[in-house]
């Protein structure tokens, strides 16, 4: 993100960044227990979530799609990754997953890791409306894409019918006007529609990951 001339980089500082440029109201919970815990969201997600939403994302659906390229193109695109990307490891663990898609080693671990911070988000809300006490925070800003990204892959079902107030509160998210423009809006039409196609055809396997 540029500001006045200044570069921000990293999600998760530019959030910060912009709270601390435009505090009213502010993301930060005032009580300093909820702003921690607010911080371990955070933390959460550069960590473990958003490497895994890229290896869940490829496994369900991107490999589909590199698939339609040619011969050439598709190990153009898959030589063109970075050493380090979403990890340090990016480079090759993604053409392991574009290859082997949910075969791939580990994959089922991701998968149960993932769904391992949707029940911690089922039960930190018995307590309190948000992940971070009783106000919207950053840590609900922070969350929010990789819930969704399981939404648009037709993967709800891992929270409706089983995560009551987990199903509140993305649906509460959802209410928010921001909602649309930041994460459905900016998406292409026809990647929204490959997402849904692809996750969707693959959610069986997916259960079977998280049932083995």
């Amino acid at each position: 993100m540029v500001h006045d001339g200044k570069v921000i980089i990293e999600s998760t500082v530019i959030c910060e960044y912009l709270d601390e440029c435009f505090p009213d109201p502010s993301l930060k919970p005032a009580d300093p227990e909820h702003r921690a815990a607010m911080r371990l969201w955070t933390k959460a997600v550069d960590e473990f979530l958003h490497p895994a939403c890229g290896e869940i994302t490829f496994a369900s659906c991107h490999r589909h799609i590199i698939q339609r390229l040619s011969p050439e193109k598709f190990a153009q695109f898959l030589d063109s990754t970075p050493p380090i990307s979403v990890t340090a490891d990016w480079h090759a663990r993604k053409k392991e997953i574009v290859r082997q898609g949910m075969m791939a080693p580990r994959i089922d671990r991701t998968f149960r890791l993932y769904d391992s911070y949707l029940q911690k988000m089922e039960d930190v809300l018995e307590d309190q409306p948000w992940l971070a006490g009783d106000t919207y925070s950053l840590a609900d800003i922070a969350v929010t894409p990789y819930v969704n990204r399981l939404d648009m892959l037709g993967m709800s079902e891992m929270w409706i019918g089983t995560r009551p107030r987990l199903t509140d509160w993305f649906e509460r998210i959802k209410s928010r006007p921001s909602f649309m423009p930041a994460l459905l809006d900016m998406c292409p039409p026809d990647l929204t529609d490959d997402l849904k196609t692809f996750g969707t055809q693959s959610w069986p396997d997916v259960k079977r990951l998280l049932a083995a």
